[in-house]
């Protein structure tokens, strides 16, 4: 009785470049550790606590997020095990790539929230004192949040292009028109940044400018 030979499957590798990939372990490590001092100074002293510190925490916990989930990521990347493992746990896989989405937009989002407060500070100094307060911070941040995970969850939840025996990379996972909207939101927000710090910039020089008497 005749039978159909099942197809044969490449075997995953990964080349030898890629061990030297897990030397930005090293900084990853360091990262943890920079931000978890970052935290802990801020929890310890309470005359830390305002607006603008809050801020900077959280940028530390988004950084230490960052640096936790790309050892990760790296692992199922860049080892040949990890790479094995991806390729047969698609919701670990998914769960990482989202993970790192998240990581890179709450740093980059908190970066603007942080350069948005400069402004604002620099600016209308009075009118910041009045209307910005640590709950209204928390609450910002917290609704940020809430919508970054919910974007970058629609991968997990089933937008994805997830297959068994492939790289768990976003350019084989997530569907192009998705990570097309993803990297089109971070490119408009680090404009935002680079147009927000050039302004704090300008505004500086100017109240620094000394104008000559009789003028």
């Amino acid at each position: 009785m005749a039978t159909t030979a099942e197809p044969q499957i490449a075997p995953l590798s990964v080349p030898d470049w890629y061990k030297w990939k897990h030397l930005s372990g090293i900084l990853m490590y360091i990262g943890i550790v920079g931000n978890a001092f970052v935290l802990a100074s801020y929890f310890k002293y309470p005359e830390l606590h305002n607006p603008t510190n809050m801020l900077i925490a959280t940028q530390a916990v988004a950084d230490l997020f960052t640096s936790c989930i790309a050892i990760v990521y790296d692992y199922l990347n860049y080892s040949l095990s990890g790479v094995i493992l991806a390729s047969q746990y698609k919701y670990l896989c998914l769960f990482v790539l989202s993970s790192i989405m998240l990581s890179i937009w709450s740093s980059l989002f908190n970066v603007l929230l942080l350069s948005a407060d400069r402004l604002f500070s620099i600016q209308f100094p009075f009118v910041c004192m009045r209307i910005v307060s640590e709950q209204v911070v928390k609450r910002v941040v917290i609704i940020l949040w809430l919508l970054m995970t919910a974007f970058v969850s629609m991968p997990l939840l089933g937008y994805n292009n997830w297959e068994p025996n492939q790289m768990c990379g976003s350019l084989q996972v997530v569907p192009k028109d998705y990570l097309m909207n993803f990297y089109f939101l971070s490119f408009a927000a680090l404009f935002l940044v680079a147009i927000i710090n050039l302004t704090i910039c300008c505004i500086v020089i100017r109240k620094r400018k000394v104008t000559p008497s009789g003028m």
